[in-house]
């Protein structure tokens, strides 16, 4: 697929990031080299997941509004126009 040919994994996945209690066994199961960071809470995640976005990425994000997922989005979406403001 598109995106999985600039990948460096086989399924066009290259790292995941996970928060909430929920995940944690989810993450665990993951290969070491696709674990990003696992954390209790979204926002624990959000220093570490936009310090490994570079240009080109394709992220998902797959949450509830419950799991406080929205502040992840707006954080990447600041971070996609700093880097556009920057070229």
């Amino acid at each position: 697929n598109q995106f999985g040919s600039a990948s460096n994994s086989p399924n066009g996945v290259d790292l995941v990031f996970a928060a909430g209690p929920m995940m944690k066994a989810l993450f665990e199961k993951l290969p070491a080299d696709k674990q990003g960071l696992w954390a209790p809470a979204s926002g624990d995640i959000e220093r570490a997941l936009i310090g490994e976005i570079r240009g080109g990425d394709a992220v998902m994000v797959k949450g509830s509004n419950g799991s406080r997922m929205g502040p992840i989005v707006a954080a990447l979406r600041k971070h996609a126009a700093d880097a556009a403001d920057e070229v």
